[in-house]
């Protein structure tokens, strides 16, 4: 462990993660739900998101539902973008 520690990773798999990363970037549907992705995995909250893009909080959580739907599905552990359930619903609005 100690030989790892302080390492950074092999180039193929900083490359890999990079793919994957733009891979799901692009499957976002628009330039405000990349911009709010960014965001939020900037650790900002959906209020400073809202202040940010001039938009209303629960915009941001509908956008937010719609982004982890489609990674979900991107990554083949969801289900269709559009199929939100209420236990999801009420994932986005604790935000």
């Amino acid at each position: 462990m100690e030989s790892l520690a302080g390492t950074e990773p092999p180039p193929e798999f900083a490359a890999e993660v990079s793919e994957t990363c733009e891979s799901l970037f692009d499957s976002l549907p628009d330039d405000t739900s990349r911009k709010i992705a960014q965001l939020k995995l900037e650790n900002h909250t959906a209020d400073e998101i809202a202040v940010k893009l001039g938009c209303t909080r629960r915009t941001v959580q509908r956008k937010l539902l719609v982004i982890r739907k489609t990674w979900q599905h991107a990554s083949g552990i969801g289900t269709d973008p559009d199929d939100m359930s209420q236990s999801d619903e009420g994932r986005a609005l604790t935000d």
